[in-house]
């Protein structure tokens, strides 16, 4: 008897979970309790299988996000989404998101220009840089926790990397940044080599939204004669003539 009844409790919710997929998505998002912040334009297909054409948080936008739900997912009671969005030559990305208690996402990749994450970073640079190359942030699993994450793995990418500063034009070869979470904190490991300069480090978000940097920089032949003559500022080199680096503040 109780085989029975659970067999139409898993039927129907089943079910009901067709009935909700297959209601237009525009119909969905009119009910939806987005903040004011959040709007979003040319919304289609279902719950299922959609598309919003345009997706806008304060300032910032996002088009073409598509997305195909796991049906099976739901009867996990931690929805999963498959996700697609942006145009190929500007902000885009793909991977899969979902809820199960905290937001979590695996095999999530964003790609950017290296000008756009730069005009967005949460803290001010000492001096005026333009920035030159393409990013790529590849996630192979994110959860989120307090105050940062859960759980993170992943490795953000600086292609054909070039810096224009006022002491004159710094080519970094493809910079790499391996993610992690340690304890809620999330931690970056910094990993960079031209001709010009090699800088390796930590850097470590806290809590508090304390963030420290600690590593070296080791100037190469192809460093800018005005950028040589600030080392003496960075403190005494070591025995293989790394600088030490050390920034820390808030967000």
């Amino acid at each position: 008897m109780k085989r029975k009844i659970w067999i139409v409790v898993v039927f129907m919710l089943a079910w009901l979970g067709f009935l909700l997929t297959s209601v237009p998505a525009s119909l969905m998002v009119r009910h939806l309790p987005l903040p004011p912040m959040v709007k979003l334009e040319g919304v289609s297909g279902t719950l299922w299988q959609g598309e919003v054409a345009r997706l806008q948080y304060a300032s910032e936008s996002v088009t073409r996000l598509r997305w195909d739900l796991n049906g099976w997912s739901l009867l996990r009671f931690a929805p999963e989404l498959a996700v697609r969005f942006g145009e190929r030559d500007g902000l885009n990305g793909q991977g899969v998101v979902g809820w199960g208690g905290a937001v979590f996402g695996r095999d999530l990749t964003l790609n950017a220009p290296a000008p756009w994450l730069l005009s967005r970073l949460p803290m001010r640079l000492p001096f005026p840089v333009t920035a030159t190359g393409q990013l790529q942030l590849k996630l192979d699993e994110f959860s989120q926790g307090k105050p940062w994450c859960d759980s993170l793995y992943g490795n953000l990418y600086w292609y054909d990397a070039e810096a224009d500063t006022p002491a004159g034009k710094l080519k970094l070869g493809d910079p790499e940044l391996k993610l992690t979470c340690l304890d809620s904190r999330l931690v970056a490991e910094l990993k960079q080599g031209s001709e010009a300069v090699q800088v390796l480090g930590k850097l470590e978000l806290q809590a508090n939204r304390q963030y420290l940097f600690q590593g070296s920089l080791k100037p190469g032949p192809e460093l800018p004669d005005q950028m040589k003559q600030g080392l003496p500022y960075l403190g005494q080199p070591d025995s293989q003539g790394r600088f030490p680096l050390r920034y820390q503040g808030r967000i």
